[in-house]
């Protein structure tokens, strides 16, 4: 099978040798020459600004493969994100491709509290949560996808130490959600092979854990300034991942986001 991960920023480096290695052709795409460089013959440059629906070569790339967007939500140029989405949107439905894989955010449950599943009702008058659910719309008008909706994202080269050392967190003792890169690959490979699709994922270490217990542990771990807990909690929520955990075949290697911390 073929895989294209559209968009090669620090996610797509974590994917592409465990999608190889399980035997996938994989090709990266990205806006600059220089990034898609890096990955040799693998590598694509790919503006997404229309012009690649006359490439004949382009289109053939995409006929048949599983693309993946990897596409970042932009807060600040959040049309501009739109117009990369609906350009992929189009290329894909163009040449053919066989499905989507989109790799969305936790943070569409932004405004909401407690325990939230894929079918908590959005706060859609938020603009952050608006965006992200568009883009998801967009993507699903045009093929099959597998949304995976992915909590904080940590792994090699993105210690959550760094996040909040020194720094003032609300909520000490609500719920940390984070997801280790390793398990979005092993869990993006069921995908892959049992053709999950279309389908919405959270994707989430299952077993809670407080953000004190967390952030303490994390930066104790780098060694730097620990993090500050504002008295006053704030109402926050915990991401229900135990739909991921229903697909045969695959379990969290990280249970718990303070087991995530070694391997970060």
């Amino acid at each position: 099978m073929k895989l294209i991960l559209v968009g090669a920023g620090w996610l797509a480096r974590q994917l592409w040798q465990p999608l190889q290695q399980a035997g996938f052709t994989v090709c990266l795409t990205s806006r600059s020459v220089q990034t898609a460089a890096e990955f040799g013959t693998a590598g694509l440059v790919l503006p997404l600004n229309g012009d690649e629906l006359q490439d004949q070569r382009v289109l053939q790339l995409f006929a048949g493969a599983v693309v993946v967007c990897l596409i970042p939500a932009s807060r600040q140029q959040p049309q501009l994100y739109l117009s990369a989405v609906d350009a992929l949107a189009a290329l894909m439905q163009k040449a053919g491709s066989l499905a989507c894989i989109h790799i969305s955010s936790t943070g569409i449950y932004q405004g909401l509290t407690g325990l939230v599943s894929e079918n908590s009702r959005l706060k859609l008058t938020d603009p952050r949560v608006k965006l992200l659910f568009e883009a998801e719309l967009r993507l699903q008008r045009s093929r099959d996808v597998c949304t995976l909706r992915l909590s904080g994202l940590i792994g090699p080269g993105r210690h959550p130490g760094r996040f909040l050392a020194g720094n003032v967190s609300s909520d000490p003792d609500g719920a940390v959600n984070m997801v280790h890169s390793s398990d979005v690959a092993a869990f993006m490979l069921q995908v892959l092979q049992q053709r999950l699709w279309p389908a919405v994922f959270n994707l989430s270490c299952p077993q809670f854990c407080t953000r004190r217990a967390f952030y303490l542990k994390a930066c104790a771990d780098l060694g730097g300034p620990e993090p500050v807990f504002a008295d006053k909690a704030a109402p926050g929520r915990q991401i229900d991942s135990s739909k991921s955990l229903q697909i045969a075949g695959f379990q969290y290697g990280c249970l718990s986001a303070i087991d995530a911390i070694a391997s970060c």
